[in-house]
């Protein structure tokens, strides 16, 4: 495993080429990358500053999940035959009845993690319009915070603790939609 200190290294030694650097790791990360996408979003924002580093996680990450989103929707029905079928009536009408508000309600949860999200909904045939709208709604949230707090200790805990609110608001607000 490489240490986020290694990697920002790296992303600094790559000079002007480092945002486009960053990017593909973010875009890399909803596929095969074994480090979880919030170290590389706090990397850019250490590397960048928190405007430019959000702006190339934010872009890195939503590029990176339409592309795991992808990938899974191509092999996805053979994931689904596996699952009861009781299952699949269920993740099917959530996917395609109420998909914007249900990806975004999981974009918006900081303890999902953003590939297997991805996998899931493509392996169910969420479309690609909601799904790619409320994937780059539902990270911003997190990725600006994380941005920040790679940026400045200080203001990444204060913007993590709004976060936190907002979150925590915006999920009991959709929770009756959702269960």
């Amino acid at each position: 495993m490489v240490s986020s200190l290694q990697l920002l290294r790296w992303v600094r030694a790559s000079g002007p080429l480092a945002p486009a650097a960053l990017f593909g790791l973010l875009a890399a990360h909803g596929l095969l990358l074994p480090v979880p996408a919030t170290a590389l979003t706090v990397l850019a924002g250490a590397a960048f500053g928190p405007v430019a580093g959000l702006a190339v996680s934010w872009v890195g990450n939503v590029v990176g999940a339409v592309l795991a989103w992808g990938v899974a929707r191509r092999f996805g029905p053979g994931l689904r035959a596996r699952l009861p079928a009781a299952w699949r009536a269920r993740l099917a009408a959530a996917a395609h009845g109420r998909a914007f508000t249900v990806v975004l309600a999981a974009r918006l949860l900081p303890w999902l993690p953003l590939a297997p999200v991805s996998w899931a909904c493509g392996a169910m045939d969420v479309p690609l319009a909601p799904y790619l709208a409320a994937t780059a709604l539902g990270v911003l949230p997190e990725t600006a915070v994380l941005a920040w707090f790679g940026s400045s200790a200080g203001l990444g805990l204060l913007g993590a603790a709004a976060a936190a609110v907002l979150v925590w608001w915006l999920w009991r607000c959709l929770r009756p939609a959702v269960g």
